[in-house]
């Protein structure tokens, strides 16, 4: 199964729904995963209390991805201190002895020396065993071609979805393919926005009427936008596994049910002439939402 279970609000109230999901439904969510062989869960250190109440239920069948937090420290001592600390105390969060991924999630601090000190000791911790994979978390392919053979790494997790084609449209996905590097996509839906009511996208994103005119046309005004979404993210073949996240069981069931469905190739290539560029839409981090 290349569906993988985010867990933002797991910790936090998140996305445009503003919701935390109940212990109680995370029980259900986690079995129905196991179910449906969903094996990655996504999660991070500044996800609220995510990682420690993933760590109440048995991981053992899961494969774990966390991300660290930004880097509060510019000594290099202090720098390694902090992220062999935050890595076990990851570990004893999650109840687990190894992890499977562990992600820096603000390229944004790439170009300081502290985050030199930061990747070396995650280095560290990989050839003690600890972790198996490490890698970063990007918004933009701006930040493979600054940092991409600075920070060499296992697995990048990046935006992908019916609008957001960068990572395929500038042949970094075919790159990272040719050179053994993984790819987690996530944003499948773009937080919502693009399965949410078309009065609600021309609203709050007016300057790209015409865009979301031809989105609900395709989408048969909003029936088949999850559909959509899933159909096809699922059918692309160099990203391992697509982090979905969501509020309660009823919506993994239909995601699981859509995720098996084909594309038609006439849907696909409606979506495909769909072209957007503009970081304001494809980045939530810059959203204005009234």
């Amino acid at each position: 199964m290349k569906l993988a279970l985010g867990t933002a609000n797991f910790g936090q109230e998140y996305g445009l729904t503003k919701k935390k999901v109940t212990k109680k439904e995370i029980t259900k969510i986690l079995n129905i995963c196991k179910n449906n062989n969903i094996r990655l869960i996504d999660t991070a250190i500044n996800y609220g209390d995510a990682e420690t109440t993933l760590g109440k239920f048995d991981l053992n069948f899961f494969k774990i991805c966390t991300k660290l937090p930004k880097i509060p420290f510019s000594k290099k001592k202090d720098i390694e201190s902090w992220v062999t600390r935050s890595v076990y105390q990851s570990l004893k969060n999650l109840n687990l002895k190894k992890i499977d991924y562990v992600l820096m999630h603000n390229t944004d601090q790439f170009s300081l020396a502290r985050c030199r000190v930061a990747y070396r000791t995650l280095l560290d911790l990989k050839k003690k065993s600890v972790i198996k994979k490490i890698g970063y978390s990007i918004y933009s392919t701006i930040e493979l071609n600054k940092f991409y053979k600075r920070y060499k790494p296992d697995v990048i997790q990046a935006p992908y979805n019916v609008f957001d084609r960068r990572i395929e449209n500038t042949g970094w996905l075919s790159k990272l393919k040719k050179e053994k590097v993984e790819v987690l996509g996530r944003s499948i839906f773009l937080q919502g926005l693009l399965i949410n009511s078309f009065q609600f996208q021309k609203k709050n994103f007016p300057e790209w009427s015409k865009i979301w005119s031809k989105w609900n046309s395709i989408n048969n005004n909003n029936k088949n936008s999850l559909r959509l979404c899933l159909n096809y993210a699922m059918h692309e073949k160099n990203i391992s596994k697509f982090i979905i996240g969501v509020n309660n069981v009823k919506e993994l069931k239909q995601i699981i049910k859509f995720s098996k469905i084909k594309i038609k190739k006439i849907e696909k290539n409606k979506i495909n002439m769909i072209q957007i560029k503009s970081q304001k839409i494809l980045e939530p981090f810059r959203w204005n939402l009234s």
